[in-house]
């Protein structure tokens, strides 16, 4: 890998690794966390420039790296150490998963095989699928967590782009977005106020998802000042 020597742990999962993705969705479902991985470092570029650029590969590398340091699958180290500890029991792989199982994506462009092929070309990046109430947990946990937000929100700080492990901070707000093929999973909140909002469609594209989720925040924002108005008369 070019520039191999130059890239720390720090900037994978912030993003400024000088990695970008090539190609983003599979040729065919890769059921393997041997086949993803190799599919993902046949598919990037690395430039050796400490830039912001959100890329698939930053996460293969770091869920890899988990992996061979744990001794067991990525999705087992998740299970163990994340869902199983949170009693979080409806997040789980694309792999583990069937059709029948996965509500119906409405853009009539989308199909489960077409999902899973775009999932399984993002091995720990994207390959998971959850219920609203599974998500909602993930983010009330990390939120709870006193030692977990504080340590994304150390590394987010000391970048100019204030992202970090997968969360956009903004002063003490935040929001977190993905999808594709009509889903997406957008959660946001605030860690000074506890307040927190999650959004699941299964029928627009992110980009519409995520100004949804703007006006969202700001009827949120509006309520959360009429509340306050309201106690101090």
């Amino acid at each position: 890998m070019a520039h191999a020597k130059e890239i720390t742990i720090g900037w994978l999962m912030s993003h400024t690794s000088g990695l970008a993705d090539t190609q983003t969705v599979a040729p065919r479902v890769l059921m393997s966390q041997s086949e993803q991985v190799k599919y993902s470092l046949a598919h990037y570029k690395s430039s050796g420039k400490e830039t912001w650029n959100y890329s698939n590969i930053d996460y293969v590398l770091l869920a890899a790296i988990v992996s061979k340091v744990s001794g067991e699958s990525y999705d087992q180290f998740v299970r163990d150490k994340i869902l199983a500890p949170w009693g979080i029991k409806e997040i789980k792989p694309f792999s583990a998963l069937k059709a029948s199982q996965v509500s119906k994506s409405l853009l009539p462009t989308a199909s489960w095989t077409s999902l899973r092929r775009a999932m399984s070309a993002t091995f720990g990046a994207g390959n998971y699928l959850a219920t609203p109430v599974g998500y909602w947990q993930l983010i009330s946990h990390l939120m709870d967590d006193q030692a977990a937000s504080t340590w994304l929100h150390k590394y987010a700080d000391q970048k100019t782009v204030s992202y970090f492990g997968g969360i956009y901070f903004s002063g003490n707000s935040f929001h977190t977005n993905g999808g594709y093929a009509g889903y997406s999973a957008i959660a946001s909140g605030d860690f000074s106020t506890q307040q927190r909002m999650i959004f699941f469609t299964n029928n627009i594209n992110l980009g519409t998802a995520k100004t949804i989720r703007t006006q969202l925040n700001r009827l949120l924002l509006q309520q959360t000042g009429l509340g306050t108005r309201l106690r101090r008369m």
